[in-house]
């Protein structure tokens, strides 16, 4: 009697099993299985480029806050030359190099001007690129 017990057991649990088996099987064969992969995948690719968008974002940001700050070290310096410059009481020979000093100066300026402008530019769509 044990014996047809435990072989009636062992039907039950392969019956368990054969339902255990098709309930998967259902379950991966769901046509909202695709749609969720899907949706996990674009989810991942988004939150790496925001991600990345970030950190150029800050690079960016310090890059500005860099020229930004060496711009106004060189507008103390150009003014520290051109008050020198206008003086008076230097050679002409000093007072040809302070010129040309206060060009090459005036000409650093600008180009950092002109590369904050564009950094902003790139902070501001970066910024968008994030919304």
């Amino acid at each position: 009697m044990d014996e047809l017990r435990s072989l009636a057991d062992l039907l039950d649990l392969q019956d368990v099993d054969l339902q255990i088996d098709r309930l998967l099987h259902d379950r991966e064969s769901l046509p909202e299985l695709a749609a969720y992969r899907t949706a996990a995948a674009l989810e991942a690719s988004l939150s790496d480029r925001y991600e990345t968008v970030a950190s150029q974002l800050r690079e960016t940001e310090l890059l500005l806050d860099k020229t930004t700050g060496e711009l106004e070290l060189a507008q103390l310096k150009l003014s520290q030359e051109q008050n020198r410059l206008y003086a008076g009481g230097l050679s002409a020979r000093d007072a040809d190099y302070l010129r040309r000093e206060v060009e090459m100066l005036r000409t650093q300026q600008s180009k950092m001007e002109d590369e904050i402008l564009e950094l902003m530019e790139t902070r501001d769509q970066r910024e968008a690129e994030l919304v």
